[in-house]
């Protein structure tokens, strides 16, 4: 999720709000973006950190709840089955993101 997020931010917030709010115009300029890319490549770092750290900690909880035998049955009925919809779901929304833009810009 930080993945996805963090890039939206650098463009929304330095490019886009910050600028708008000081002179009233938005710095969609190349040079702004290039200017921000130490920005992106270190907000898609921590995401990804922040990711695996909350992965690791998350498989660590759910281990020492399937040790008890009340909370494993409960937390195995919680669990989404393998078959869902999701991955699909997901990719016809990034795909419509990516082509969206492309198709009406």
């Amino acid at each position: 999720m930080g993945l996805a997020i963090r890039p939206h931010l650098v463009v929304l917030g330095p490019m886009t709000l910050l600028p708008l709010l000081l002179t009233g115009v938005c710095d969609w300029s190349t040079e702004a973006a290039s200017a921000l890319l130490p920005s992106l490549l270190g907000h898609l770092i921590y995401g990804a950190v922040t990711a695996l750290t909350f992965i690791l900690f998350d498989r660590r909880y759910t281990r020492s709840l399937l040790l008890d035998p009340r909370t494993s049955a409960r937390e195995l009925r919680r669990l989404r089955p393998v078959g869902t919809p999701a991955p699909a779901l997901w990719l016809f929304a990034l795909g419509l993101g990516v082509l969206l833009p492309i198709l009406l810009g």
